[in-house]
């Protein structure tokens, strides 16, 4: 069952995403990174991805701001449940 609060939260992400999510967004958009289909802001469990792609690999990149430096215990269960989901993981610090 999909949480829909999980979903509008995502949304609004999306229309406020962060100037270094917005810059990565323009690289990864309309299969301009070596051709693969992202999407952002999405709803992958419980949990919310910067950016996901599932073909042809299945990868999550993500942005991390101020929001992460604060629970890093959080990051890596988070992490380690989309690597469940079969997502491989790949973060990028973001200078605060």
């Amino acid at each position: 069952m999909r949480d829909h609060n999980l979903i509008d939260y995502a949304k609004k992400m999306r229309r406020e995403m962060t100037g270094p999510e917005q810059a990565l967004w323009l690289a990864l958009r309309a299969k301009r990174f070596a051709g693969a289909k992202f999407r952002r802001q999405v709803v992958i469990g419980s949990y919310i991805a910067d950016f996901a792609c599932r073909t042809p690999v299945m990868l999550v990149i993500e942005v991390d701001g101020d929001t992460h430096a604060e629970d890093r215990a959080y990051d890596s269960r988070r992490a380690r449940k989309l690597q469940e989901c079969g997502y491989r993981v790949i973060r990028f610090p973001m200078p605060t």
